[in-house]
């Protein structure tokens, strides 16, 4: 008989920091507060959320040009989340780690 696993697999993650943005601390501690910042230059408004590893959506925040950085509270739960960013230019991801 063969035993199989369930596998999650996900592609195509950005590097935790970008030239143009970046989020810190990264990683941090459950239930403190983290920030996104946008380096200016994009059109806005943008969309950052913020993902359980299993797609659920914890919270939302749209950066307007008056304001380049959106704070978050980390997850109480440690583990890997991701961060979607929207923009008129394409949608990228990066890894938020959460530790203890």
């Amino acid at each position: 008989t063969m035993n199989f696993t369930k596998c999650t697999t996900i592609v195509g993650l950005e590097p935790q920091s970008n030239p143009s943005w970046q989020i810190f601390p990264n990683p941090v501690k459950s239930g403190q507060q983290f920030a996104f910042e946008l380096n200016q230059g994009y059109q806005t408004p943008i969309k950052v959320e913020l993902f359980s590893i299993n797609g659920q959506l914890l919270a939302s925040r749209n950066i307007t040009i008056e304001r380049y950085t959106a704070f978050f509270n980390a997850p109480a739960t440690p583990g890997i989340y991701l961060v979607r960013v929207s923009t008129s230019q394409g949608t990228r991801h990066a890894k938020l780690h959460v530790s203890n």
